[in-house]
């Protein structure tokens, strides 16, 4: 039932396996996104949509939660936990999937250890006719028993796992971190989800820099009528040409894209989604995200 996805999962598999084996403390970012965009470009997946990178790498660094597209020639060093995000897709069926891995520090390996717990608890209470509401809850109480030293876990809710469909990485079904009573949704037989718990040792309290965003992707969220509707009322044919080349680049796959003034408009109009850097105050942030399917009889894991 998940053929097309077991294929790339099993190569992304390949990607984080070769990761963990590399000490990161004397690697920057920029060579760590280079290396995984060369594995991407020289796989059989090269020859789809954006040479098969599904969205740009995202490589966040210790109280920097998510969403951190910016790349330097900064050595990381020691004492550092990092969060690495990176999608691999063949013909628009996408692999989102992430690893968190550290240059030393015993809390960061619990705190590595919490967050799959977690999800092995997600995927064990996952199936047909599950709410995702109350799957949630389930997630988010491994998260709240990491305890080390004075450190208590705290579950980051902004952000949730969420169902994946061809060319789209996020639909509107999401499975949260945290128990939601007013969310009745249901996993269904053949959806494919993303389940990314994320542990913050002290602070869960969202900001945004938005100077630093460059994660940007097509509207997913409407239908192509719908962006084609708005446009029409666009009269600078400049907008105009730049979205259509954004389109044909990139379809709905998120894009790494600094800001700029055609970019602003398309946002300010709602075609152009954007994904701001993520962070929390005082704290180190674990996150981890696997994929899986809903069959009859429970799941089938993906990556």
């Amino acid at each position: 039932m998940f053929d097309e996805y077991i294929k790339v999962g099993n190569f992304h598999n390949e990607i984080k396996e070769k990761l963990r084996k590399m000490d990161l403390s004397i690697m920057s970012t920029n060579q760590i996104n280079n290396f995984i965009l060369n594995e991407i470009k020289n796989s059989q997946f090269s020859n789809n949509i954006n040479n098969g990178i599904a969205f740009p790498v995202n490589i966040s660094i210790d109280n920097c939660v998510c969403h951190n597209c910016l790349y330097d020639d900064n050595i990381i060093g020691k004492n550092h936990i990092i969060k690495i995000d990176f999608g691999v897709h063949d013909k628009g069926y996408i692999i989102d999937s992430a690893l968190s891995l550290h240059t030393g520090g015993e809390m960061f390996d619990e705190m590595i250890k919490t967050v799959r717990e977690a999800i092995n608890t997600g995927l064990k209470n996952s199936g047909p006719d599950v709410i995702l509401g109350e799957l949630g809850e389930l997630i988010g109480e491994v998260i709240e028993s990491f305890s080390y030293e004075k450190f208590e876990g705290k579950s980051i809710s902004d952000f949730c796992g969420h169902k994946i469909d061809k060319f789209l990485i996020h639909t509107k079904k999401v499975l949260p971190n945290i128990k939601v009573d007013n969310y009745k949704s249901r996993m269904c037989i053949g959806e494919v989800y993303a389940i990314e718990p994320f542990l913050s040792n002290n602070n869960n309290q969202i900001y945004y820099n938005y100077d630093n965003t460059t994660l940007h992707s097509i509207n997913f969220f409407e239908t192509i009528v719908e962006r084609n509707e708005k446009l029409k009322r666009i009269k600078n044919e400049e907008i105009v040409n730049y979205y259509k080349d954004l389109q044909k680049k990139y379809f709905t796959l998120p894009f790494n894209e600094k800001r700029n003034l055609n970019l602003e408009k398309l946002i300010d109009r709602k075609l152009i989604l954007e994904f701001p850097v993520a962070y929390v105050k005082d704290s180190y942030v674990a996150h981890e995200e696997e994929n899986f399917g809903i069959t009859d009889y429970g799941i089938k894991r993906i990556t």
